[in-house]
């Protein structure tokens, strides 16, 4: 009683010396004891009473974290919590590691399995202001975060709230919360899946309803497109033009296996073609990698980046949560029909490629898959892959062997310290009885 009593004092002492984020880090720290201190009352009323005096010095994230806190420890309303958590801008917290630390920490204290139903339901509850709705889905992979939502089954219960929701999106016809909703759940549930039949329930449940309301939305429009696709064929002289559409250029695996082949390709073929890269760009996840952007661009390949196109016209389009997909997607639909492009070539792991896919907006559209076999959406002409596909359709398989610059050998020095930092951060995390098969990435 008597701790209880002083840790309370110094947490007033804090409120009262303005001392927001670290009256907020020290509740953090000491809530286990504090949890079921009524005293806490006290200075709840002393912070309210407080921001009635000074509005402006009590505006702040951490004053509005710290707040939010507090009375959840007095009430236990986890509704109210949610519904609170779900007010801040989360882009601050990803522009801000201390920020996103402090919200995670309340979050992991907080939320539940059990709460995921409540959590959705505040989530789907659509928000006139489409920005403060992209916040709300963005606050989904805060979840993520913590080890006991990395189960698939505790999501996938809830898909027909997911359902429900995609269809009151295409019902008022909100395109471009959509494709941020496709974004988002695309994330979580592909990560949290490993086989094919839950890939292709995913792709049911999010991409085809996305992909059916896109060719609908444009069905007059695609007939235009078949029909300048036809006169481009016949009139072709030129170069032949093919277009990779990419979330992002980051030296990952799917990066390294496109620049191979695209390498291999310019040495063979560098006076027939032109290939372009159209890069989304998801700075939402990581943002593109200069240098491998200037790889790309070394072998002859035109980087296109279609954030930047749309600069003068979406003021949020640096912001990682409030920018708009639509627009983005309607850049790359007009850039792929100003320059003529005769091949498509996109993954199954972006909004985009289901986007123009369903619009039609080049002769040949092919599919190259990465793992989802049986990826099912409109406007797929060819399908092919750098390895063997399990799939109900018809593949055009090629060997494409990486590069040797993506290894990290042979250089067995540097293998055997990079591995004992791998070893070293896996002890820690599981224990040093742990048997290690292999790594990938």
């Amino acid at each position: 009683m008597i701790i209880e009593k002083a840790l309370t004092k110094k947490l007033e002492n804090l409120i009262k010396e303005n001392k927001i984020k670290e009256a907020l880090y020290f509740l953090l720290e000491k809530y286990d004891i504090l949890k079921n201190n009524k005293s806490l009352k006290h200075v709840y009323n002393y912070l309210e009473t407080s921001k009635k005096e000074n509005s402006l010095m009590f505006s702040s994230t951490y004053f509005f974290l710290l707040e939010t806190f507090l009375d959840y420890l007095l009430t236990k309303n986890k509704t109210k919590l949610i519904e609170n958590l779900l007010k801040i801008d989360i882009s601050l917290a990803i522009k801000n590691d201390e920020l996103k630390f402090l919200l995670s920490k309340i979050y992991s204290i907080c939320i539940q399995k059990e709460d995921l139903e409540i959590f959705l339901d505040k989530v789907f509850k659509l928000c006139d202001d489409e920005e403060l709705q992209k916040v709300k889905y963005f606050h989904l992979l805060l979840l993520l975060s913590l080890d006991r939502f990395l189960e698939r089954n505790i999501w996938i219960k809830h898909k027909e709230k997911i359902k429900d929701h995609i269809d009151k999106l295409i019902q008022k016809e909100k395109e471009d919360l959509l494709l941020v909703f496709n974004t988002i759940m695309n994330h979580i549930l592909m990560n949290l899946s490993q086989t094919q039949n839950e890939f292709d329930e995913i792709c049911e449940l999010l991409d085809k309803p996305l992909s059916n309301y896109i060719e609908k939305k444009y069905k007059s429009q695609n007939k235009r497109n078949f029909l300048k696709i036809e006169k481009k064929r016949k009139n072709k002289k030129s170069k032949l033009k093919l277009a990779f559409i990419v979330d992002k250029l980051v030296n990952n695996s799917p990066t390294q296996v496109i620049f191979s082949f695209l390498k291999n390709l310019l040495e063979f073929y560098k006076d027939k073609l032109d290939i372009y890269i159209l890069d989304a760009n998801l700075i939402e996840k990581v943002p593109s990698q200069a240098e491998v952007i200037e790889l790309f661009k070394a072998i002859g390949v035109k980087y296109v980046n279609l954030r930047e196109r749309i600069k003068n016209k979406d003021m949020y389009y640096n912001d990682p949560i409030k920018y708009s997909r639509k627009l983005i997607a309607e850049e790359a639909y007009n850039f792929i029909q100003k320059e003529n492009i005769d091949i498509l070539i996109f993954g199954n792991s972006l909004y985009l490629s289901i986007y123009l896919a369903a619009r039609k907006v080049s002769p040949i559209q092919i599919y190259w898959s990465h793992g989802h076999a049986n990826w099912d959406v409109s406007g797929i002409d060819v399908r092919i892959s750098h390895f063997p596909q399990n799939s109900k359709y018809v593949y055009f398989i090629f060997e494409e062997p990486r590069l040797k610059e993506f290894y990290i050998g042979p250089n067995p020095k540097l293998e055997k310290e990079i591995a004992k930092r791998i070893r070293k951060s896996l002890e820690q995390k599981y224990g040093k009885d742990i048997v290690i098969l292999g790594t990938i990435g």
